[in-house]
């Protein structure tokens, strides 16, 4: 059972620190509020602790943690942080700002994510630091969240998180900043994490400006998790998010004719131009990027709950707070971007956010239907076929369009052709479509493979009637009609099952 503790930051309740205090050096983990975000914290110098909160949380063991003390002597006592830094960190801390030093012996390497280094800060909260110092020990904390998920702000979503499965829980006032601390490499001055301290502020503060790599404002992945938030996926919502870069009056338009529920977060101004086209969610008053910055999880926590296909979110300058905000914006939305409809397209088809039940799909030779997908049985890999004709004076496509409008009421909007195939995506992902026909149906033929271990390449247009393929995995190329929509994908023929997928327009 948990223990929760309830407090204000104002007024930490004494009492209730010191059993947070005692959980922490007996062994337990307890979650508590700092001024960035809500965090998952353990005894640093007990291994078998440190141990339990990579497991709560899903969490690599080569990501290292933070370790939260309540001073600069603290800091020192496990690190050997140079002593030229002791003064401009005297100023910035407490506040959101980590540094990456050499660690001390004495500090597990279950913390450092077996690193050779140490990520420390003094967090800017009184319950922090009141907990920190009754402990009498530095204590290694995450963010309060199950690993890729988004950040917890308020106390309750680290309970929707970790209720039943932590010893106790801090719950105190909603995070001040919202994004977590802003990571610097002492030894490289390399911004390793942007957050709630602007790089701005760490130029005037150390009289240097820190290197700012495209890793930092979240276009790519670290190849080495240096520090937390560099090397893997965070801060996502189930719900597939979209970057949209575009003028945010441009919007209502692009949005016409999407037979999906989607919804929008930006600043005020931009909610209220695409009002009446999907649901909005306003992060704070245009140009109020410290608002936004506060709001952000949170609503990446609630858009879940809101049954919504996709979120398309607002791009934010990157000016002090912004460049943090955008570094969780990219992650959040796996660098999903666009700017007009065909973009927008694309993004919908190669994240699959199409309901099930509105496919059709067809294989088609001349006047006649050879191979057609039953629109209310795809869920269940159910096939009819072969057989039909298409319409005296209508093509293809017509025919497509037309039966899907039939069988499943909805209007077409993301047709494609190639060879012999039509396929109606507005209802699930291809490579779920192009799995069920493998599945269902058995073809041979002109394969022409190139072999690259157990894996081949194929092109459906290749692909005759008749006979299941003998291998377990393969690839797969596909062509959109006019222009080149390349589909790579493992399926597991054994388990029926998509493994991996890569869908590309260009």
């Amino acid at each position: 059972m948990t223990l929760i503790l309830r407090m204000s930051e104002a007024k930490p309740d004494q009492k209730a620190i010191r059993k947070a205090a005692k959980i922490i050096r007996g062994g337990g983990i307890v979650i508590f509020p700092t001024e960035t975000v809500y965090g998952i914290g353990a005894n640093a110098f007990d291994e078998k602790a440190c141990k339990k909160i990579y497991e709560l949380k899903g969490r690599p063991s080569d990501n290292p943690m933070i370790v939260h003390v309540s001073n600069l002597t603290m800091a020192k006592d496990i690190s050997d942080m140079p002593d030229q830094y002791a003064k401009p960190m005297g100023r910035v801390w407490p506040g959101p700002l980590t540094i990456v030093v050499p660690a001390k012996d004495s500090l597990s390497k279950v913390v450092t994510g077996g690193l050779d280094t140490v990520a420390i800060r003094v967090p800017a909260n009184n319950v922090a630091l009141e907990l920190i110092r009754e402990s009498g020990v530095p204590i290694a904390a995450p963010s309060a969240n199950i690993s890729t998920k988004p950040s917890s702000t308020k106390a309750e979503h680290a309970i929707k998180y970790f209720d039943g499965k932590v010893d106790a829980i801090i719950a105190s006032d909603p995070s001040r900043d919202g994004i977590e601390s802003t990571i610097l490499d002492l030894r490289t001055f390399r911004l390793l994490r942007p957050g709630a301290f602007p790089a701005e502020r760490i130029a005037r503060e150390f009289r240097r400006k820190p290197i700012v790599s495209d890793a930092t404002r979240g276009f790519r992945y670290a190849k080495k998790a240096t520090a937390p938030g560099m090397k893997y996926k965070h801060y996502s919502p189930s719900t597939p998010m979209f970057l949209y870069t575009g003028n945010p009056r441009h919007l209502p338009s692009i949005l016409d004719g999407i037979d999906l529920n989607c919804v929008f977060m930006g600043f005020d101004q931009s909610c209220r131009a695409v009002k009446g086209k999907c649901p909005t969610v306003s992060l704070g008053p245009k140009g109020d990027l410290a608002s936004v910055a506060h709001n952000l999880f949170d609503a990446l926590i609630d858009i879940d709950a809101l049954g919504a296909d996709f979120g398309i979110i607002e791009n934010f300058s990157e000016k002090g707070i912004g460049l943090g905000v955008m570094n969780r914006i990219r992650k959040a939305s796996a660098n999903r971007s666009f700017s007009d409809r065909k973009g927008l397209d694309e993004l919908i088809i190669k994240t699959g956010t199409m309901p099930l039940r509105a496919t059709l799909g067809h294989i088609i030779d001349g006047e006649r239907i050879l191979l057609k997908l039953a629109s209310r049985g795809i869920s269940k890999g159910k096939w009819n076929g072969p057989g039909g004709k298409i319409d005296p004076g209508e093509t293809p496509e017509e025919c497509v369009i037309r039966e899907t409008k039939e069988e499943t009421g909805l209007s077409m909007h993301t047709p494609f052709y190639h060879g012999r195939a039509y396929f109606h995506m507005g209802g699930a992902k291809p490579v779920s479509i192009i799995a069920h026909i493998f599945s269902a149906y058995k073809f041979s033929g002109r394969l022409r493979p190139s072999e690259e271990g157990d894996v081949r390449w194929f092109d459906i247009s290749q692909i005759p009637y008749k006979k299941m393929w003998d291998d377990d995995k393969y690839w797969l190329k596909l062509m959109l009609s006019g222009k080149r929509f390349d589909m790579h994908f493992y399926y597991d023929k054994g388990n029926r099952k998509v493994i991996r997928s890569d869908i590309k327009l260009r």
